[in-house]
């Protein structure tokens, strides 16, 4: 499934029209702030015009983000490990973790992913593994994964939810990639051998995919609809409505869950200013940015907590000795978290990414689709995404 195509027209006109609202917006600023302040109330008129302020800068940096569409280069898929992991030993292979993280979903559902997974495709032999973190402990979810010959991993708790999920998988494996998934992900065979290129930059921490939701209703023409409730005057007064405005369908996608706009438009854009957002599913991941990042948190926690503690001791000889038993102590009591545990664990986590100034990490939007999901099943799950 292609991404929207580009349109120089389309994004001309845009930036054209985006110029002159700020243009405008910066003029309509500069005489509010000069010439527009009441004086007789001057702390509700500051109150007022400081928040028209803030609007115009979200407009400045929304304009900012969204002002043109950068993909970053496909190249084509390495075949020697050393060509997208430094010093790393060509004798061998690449290998790469597809994680399928499973709480309470239907384990038959799983099975269809897990088949999905293992029929990965690459241009040359890699190291590919499949592995179920289910953290519901099921016996029937074992099962599944016992018959489809992957790697079964659970937990005796649930710290951390999907977060803590994954971060357990990453304990007990060892690729060099992780394709992170949901239960209900089925990935395309192609997903590797077009996002592995990326990684020849060594600085690309991830690769995000769109997300695609095959099961949404396709909806009906408008002219079909008014045909049929009344009759051919209405099909054509539909046809004419549709020449004015574009193309109507009634009835697609009544939750609103296609992710299109989203992924075609914002998450494209913001590829060429290194700030798109990792969404979990259909994403891959570099084991190395992953683990230096929490390592690098770990550090500063256990630091954070050790001066906390030790702040008030006011003798010298006594701070030391407590200092390096305290720092001993919280390494072994803090905990080594890659993917924080978060409401939103994918998105915080290419934030800590990328607010690593020293090490520059860097993400990339790939456009097309390598996958395809289910949409929520009920409202509470999708009220959650």
């Amino acid at each position: 499934m292609a991404p929207l195509k580009h349109s120089f027209m389309i994004e001309f006109i845009w930036q054209s029209l985006a110029i002159c609202t700020l243009s405008l917006g910066g003029w309509y600023l500069s005489w509010r702030w000069m010439h527009s302040l009441n004086t007789d109330v001057m702390w509700f008129s500051f109150l007022v015009v400081l928040a028209e302020t803030c609007a115009f800068i979200g407009v400045f940096l929304y304009v900012h983000n969204l002002w043109s569409v950068d993909d970053t280069p496909q190249t084509a898929a390495p075949l020697k490990r050393s060509e997208i992991i430094k010093g790393a030993d060509d004798t061998q292979p690449i290998s790469v973790d597809i994680f399928l993280p499973t709480y309470n979903e239907d384990p038959e559902l799983t099975r269809y992913s897990i088949r999905d997974a293992k029929q990965v495709k690459y241009p040359c032999l890699i190291d590919l593994k499949v592995h179920v973190l289910d953290d519901g402990n099921r016996a029937e979810m074992k099962k599944v994964a016992l018959e489809e010959e992957v790697n079964y991993i659970t937990r005796e708790t649930n710290i951390g939810y999907k977060a803590g999920n994954l971060r357990n998988g990453m304990a007990k494996t060892y690729g060099d990639f992780i394709v992170i998934l949901d239960s209900d992900t089925r990935t395309f065979p192609t997903i590797l051998s077009h996002t592995l290129g990326y990684f020849r930059d060594a600085d690309v921490a991830w690769v995000q995919t769109p997300q695609w939701f095959y099961d949404t209703p396709k909806g009906r023409p408008l002219q079909v609809e008014w045909s049929k409730n009344f009759g051919r005057i209405g099909e054509l007064v539909a046809y004419a409505c549709q020449k004015m405005v574009g193309p109507v369908v009634i009835g697609r996608d009544p939750f609103v869950n296609d992710a299109k706009l989203f992924y075609d438009v914002i998450q494209r854009r913001r590829n060429g200013l290194n700030v798109s957002f990792c969404c979990g599913a259909g994403s891959i991941h570099r084991r190395e940015a992953v683990m230096e990042v929490a390592l690098k948190n770990y550090a500063t926690s256990v630091e954070d907590q050790t001066l906390e503690f030790t702040k008030l001791e006011k003798d010298q000889v006594e701070q030391v000795g407590l200092t390096a038993a305290l720092r001993r102590e919280l390494s072994v009591s803090t905990d080594l978290t890659p993917y924080k545990f978060h409401v939103s664990e994918d998105i915080y986590t290419s934030i800590k990414l990328h607010e690593d100034k020293n090490r520059n990490w860097k993400s990339v939007f790939h456009p097309h689709v390598e996958s395809k999901m289910l949409s929520p099943l009920d409202i509470q799950s999708w009220v959650m995404q």
